[in-house]
Order: structure tokens, then sequence, then C-alpha cells
């Protein structure tokens, strides 16, 4: 048995050891950068750096400096672009291909520069806070959030609202902050909101920029504890352990994550195991024979919770 489980212990291993064979050595390949090129004038307050795919890579490392070489961007991408919003002044840029084993040189450093416009039409309005995608629970202090734009004037915010139809629930134009905290009774339903936010001056404005956000105020149904059943006395040590939570009924359904509990007392102030999981299911082990109790804390992305009744189970 001891000779089986050195074999076991030692296959991954060499499994591991083995990977930099099946990686193709792109080591002396070479990356031909597409925009932006030497010397290059950009009109706009964000580059899109663009280069030529090398065979066998899987990422690639971009690094931006600005004039006085420090570093204002190292970033790892997967793709053969990348956009950065860049203030105004003179920049180097360089990027190397990589994969599991072998790396590229960078190539040499371009010099671009960002040059101050008047125009805003290939400007872009940076979207700060809230964070894209995000679901709320309480909105009592939201504020949109984005960065001045320096050859704007103004700006102008729209608020949509998306439940059985889209209404727009806030129009405001002239604004000269960069900061916009709505009226929360605004956002009493339980919905779908986008906001967009375009700039303005006397000649030229930028597109609309735009995210969305969800309200979810509705409590995820309570976990209804299944496997093991209450009291259950248990010789194996592997448990499986499964519950339901049901459909959620509000109008936004956040994503869920159940947190399980086990502990050695009924109170819960000897946690011997916490786990998390997406799923209605976990399988834990425990070793030492004795009762126990367990219950399930189900917490959606709003930051809603419910927790379960505490079931016991004993390890004979």
């Amino acid at each position: 048995m001891k000779k089986n489980r050195l074999i076991l212990l030692i296959f991954p291993l060499l499994l591991l050891g083995c990977t930099d064979v099946f990686e193709e050595d792109i080591s002396s390949e070479t990356v031909d950068i597409i925009y932006p090129k030497s010397n290059e004038i950009i009109y706009s307050n964000v580059v899109n750096f663009q280069w030529e795919p090398v065979v066998e890579a899987s990422a690639y490392q971009l690094q931006v400096y600005d004039e006085n070489s420090l570093n204002v961007l190292d970033t790892l991408v997967s793709n053969t672009n990348f956009s950065q919003s860049l203030a105004p002044g003179l920049y180097e840029w360089k990027v190397r291909a990589e994969n599991f084993a072998y790396s590229t040189s960078y190539t040499s450093l371009t010099a671009f520069e960002v040059a101050v416009t008047t125009d805003l039409s290939q400007q872009v309005v940076i979207l700060n806070t809230p964070s894209d995608q995000k679901y709320f629970s309480d909105i009592s202090n939201l504020s949109l959030t984005w960065s001045e734009l320096p050859a704007a004037t103004s700006y102008e915010l729209f608020i949509d609202k998306d439940l059985n139809g889209i209404q727009t629930i806030v129009s405001a134009g002239n604004l000269t902050q960069t900061i916009y905290t709505p009226d929360v009774s605004l956002f009493s339903d339980d919905a779908i909101y986008k906001w967009r936010i375009a700039a303005h001056n006397s000649v030229s404005a930028t597109a609309f920029a735009e995210r969305i956000f969800y309200i979810d105020k509705v409590v995820p149904n309570q976990p209804q504890l299944l496997l093991p059943d209450d009291a259950a006395n248990i010789s194996t040590t592997s448990i499986t352990f499964t519950w339901q939570t049901g459909n959620d009924s509000g109008n936004v359904q956040s994503p869920i994550i159940h947190y399980i509990y086990i502990a050695t007392d009924i109170d819960f102030s000897q946690v011997i195991a916490q786990a998390s999981t997406n799923t209605n299911q976990l399988v834990y082990s425990i070793t030492s024979s004795g009762t126990y109790y367990w219950r399930v804390k189900s917490i959606d992305e709003a930051g809603n919770s419910s927790t379960s009744i505490t079931r016991t189970f004993t390890i004979q």
C-alpha cells in the first residue's frame, strides 16, 4: 500500500514537470506592434494598444511609461489589444508574448503622445463608480462618479429603469461636476438601472458611456436542509450535505453563494469547518467521532441573506 501511495503522489509531479515539454519555445519570436506607432499623436483620452499575435502565445505583458519613466501601466492580457485611459502627455510602451514556459523579448520602447484637443468626438467619458453590473440592496449612499475630461464644459446624464419596459427616471444636463447623487426615492423598485453620460463643449460631444446596476432588496429563500437527516447517525467520514432554496421571487435574481457551517456546539462558537458553494450540495470529511451541528447561510450578491435552521448528526 505504501508503494501505491508513493506512485500516486509522484505521478502528478511528473505531469507538472513535463508541462514545459508541450509548450512551444517562443523565446526567439518577435512581437510586431500595430498601434500606436513611433511618435504617433493621439487625439483621444483613451489609447487602444494593438499588436500582431504570436503563434503559441497565451498572453501578452504590456507596459506603459510616462515622460518621467514612471510605469503607469503594467498588465497581462490574453488578447492582442488593450484600451487604457491616459492623461495628455508623452509616453512610451512595450509588449512581449508569453506562454506557460517561455516569453519573447519586449519590443523596443515606442514613443507616442496623447495630445490636448477640444474635439470631444474621439474621446470617452471614463465611468468610475459604481462598477458595471453591481448589485445593491441599499442605495442610500449611491453616487455616480466619472473622470473629468479637460476639454468638456458640461456633462449630460440619463438614468433608465428597466422593469416591464424602459422608463427614463433622470434626465440632467449642464452638469459641471463629475459626481451626481440621485434622489433615493427614484429607486423604490427592484429593477435593472442603466446610467449613461456624455461630455459636451461648444463645438463637440462624446458618445454616451454607460453602465448598469441592479437593485435587489428581496431576501433569498431560507435554505431547507435535506441531508443528512436531523439527528442522523453516520458511519462514514465523508458526508454529503444537501439543501434547497427554491426560486427567487424578486424582480432581480442576484447570484447566491451558500455558506455551510459545521460546529461542535449549538451556538456555533466552535466552528470546525466553513465552506462556500454556488450549488446546493457540498461533500465534507470528518474523521473524529462525536455529535456535530450544521446550518447553511445564503447570501446574494446584493448582500441580502437568510439562514437555515440547525441540524445535528453523529459520527459513530
